[in-house]
């Protein structure tokens, strides 16, 4: 990874950001939600890795082709908790913070689906960098790429 991937992606997992004129904030899941959740997501992405990897390709490969071959179900199983933590405010809100689920065409309206997928990998921040950090040991590209982020 070259350090301009590294610069980008520094302050993911900062709970309050903005997105174009939307605020974003973000309230990490409870233990319980989160373990269920990170669960889920540690049996998808280990189910992913055993049909995308070979012995040849390296640990960081497998990680992230494990994320992109994950199904558009699975993803938005992940989005539908995680989203129910998120407040914005602008895009019609004008004072305090309203509730992203429920709302999500209102939050969106000026975004695009790319600002979207940015709002779910800061939610995957916030809620699971400890634990992230945890089972990249078995990635060892990505265990590189999370230990120069803490820094």
């Amino acid at each position: 990874m070259n350090s301009d991937f590294l610069e980008q992606i520094k302050g993911l997992n900062d709970p309050e950001f903005g997105i174009n004129d939307v605020r974003f904030r973000i309230t990490k899941l409870s233990p319980l939600k989160g373990f269920k959740l990170f669960e889920k997501i540690r049996h998808a992405l280990a189910v992913n890795a055993d049909g995308v990897s070979s012995d040849s390709e390296n640990g960081a490969l497998v990680f992230y082709k494990s994320i992109l071959t994950l199904s558009p179900d699975t993803i938005e199983s992940f989005m539908v908790p995680m989203f129910g933590n998120v407040e914005f405010k602008g895009s019609g809100v004008e004072k305090g913070w309203a509730p992203l689920e429920g709302m999500e065409d209102m939050a969106f309206q000026s975004l695009e689906p790319i600002h979207i997928y940015e709002l779910f990998v800061r939610c995957l921040a916030v809620n699971f960098t400890g634990s992230f950090h945890a089972i990249a040991s078995k990635f060892p590209g990505v265990e590189r790429i999370l230990s120069q982020l803490k820094q």
